[in-house]
């Protein structure tokens, strides 16, 4: 006789040769996601981030901005350093805000707002998807959900893991290892999952790290190529090699500092535009990252502006000049979405 509560488990791509993505993300899941790599990784992100900010602080007010504005006059090179303090108090300011600002779903037995989940029916038969079925037959729980589907994916369900009621367009963190209120994706270069209340800061952090490298990348290259490479091996622009130099007493620290910034910026400008380009145009659907790399059929009805307003709040573009979450709140608290839909259909997240 069926059990009052029955759980199926969903095997229908077990017996599929599996790819090597397949077999990546199946050691990324039992491997990658442990709570101390986890915590590493958050660490080593947070202490790159700071060294390179404060030293970048550093050379560029007392060696790289002095030196490219030689022939201008000391008004000029004292603005270029005010702005240079401008894009690293964005920068930081912003950081800490993506940082400190929880998203995740609180846990209280006060839910004025809770609709119906699939435990107050009463006896049903309930199927969950446990998101990955590895190799060697075991299972991953990852985000234990009622179902794949828009309708259910987008609803208040409950998570097995964290053991409470999800909100529409909640998500469970398998690193965070926490539910996270509008789930965009975990962020590892700052060490947090990006949601409801962070989103508007990790935008304008990336817009920020973008403008910032890029500056900073051409001063710094001028920089090297002015004044340290007449004097310079090609293999002083090796990092190893410079770092044993200046332990030998060869090399002055700033050309160290001035090397990690070097090896840094290259990289950390792409993908700061791309990041805050990308974070634009979900914004602009009224999507999440999380929506748009799953292919859920859902959209919005709400106008562009209005979906500024969601993430940032009012006057939005200030928070291109200061973080505004103090005077400016989003409208809603995230809990309900009434102008969120499955195309096809018209059903709104309930």
């Amino acid at each position: 006789m069926m059990s009052p509560h029955t759980v199926h488990l969903n095997r229908d791509h077990e017996e599929e040769e599996e790819s090597l993505m397949t077999k990546w993300r199946a050691h990324y899941y039992h491997t990658g996601r442990s709570r101390k790599s986890v915590i590493m990784s958050n660490r080593f992100a947070t202490t790159y981030f700071l060294v390179i900010a404060f030293t970048g602080l550093y050379v560029f007010l007392n060696y790289v901005i002095p030196y490219c504005y030689l022939e201008y006059s000391e008004t000029v090179v004292y603005y270029i350093k005010v702005l240079w303090c401008f894009l690293f108090y964005n920068s930081m300011a912003n950081w800490l805000c993506v940082r400190l600002y929880d998203t995740t779903v609180k846990q209280t037995n006060d839910r004025p707002n809770l609709r119906k989940t699939l435990w107050e029916d009463g006896p049903t038969e309930v199927r969950v998807y446990y998101g990955h079925i590895t190799q060697n037959g075991s299972l991953d729980p990852g985000e234990q959900t009622c179902n794949s589907t828009e309708e259910e994916l987008l609803s208040w369900r409950h998570c097995l893991k964290c053991q409470q009621d999800m909100p529409p367009r909640s998500h469970h963190c398998p690193d965070c290892h926490k539910c996270v209120l509008k789930r965009d994706h975990h962020c590892y270069l700052v060490g947090k999952c990006i949601g409801y209340y962070n989103q508007r800061y990790f935008v304008i952090l990336n817009f920020y790290i973008g403008v910032a490298s890029l500056f900073g990348m051409l001063h710094v290259y001028y920089y090297l190529h002015q004044k340290i490479a007449p004097n310079a091996d090609w293999l002083d622009f090796f990092l190893p090699v410079t770092i044993f130099r200046w332990f030998c007493g060869n090399i002055s620290l700033h050309v160290v500092l001035l090397m990690f910034q070097a090896y840094t910026l290259w990289w950390t400008a792409p993908v700061g535009i791309g990041f805050f380009f990308w974070e634009l145009f979900v914004i602009v659907q009224g999507k999440t990252s999380y929506e748009v790399q799953k292919n859920l059929k859902v959209a919005c009805s709400s106008s562009v502006r209005e979906n500024f307003r969601s993430v940032f709040g009012d006057f939005w573009l200030l928070n291109f000049i200061f973080p505004t979450q103090i005077i400016f709140r989003q409208p809603s608290n995230g809990l309900l979405w009434d102008d969120v839909y499955v195309l096809g259909k018209g059903n709104k997240l309930k």
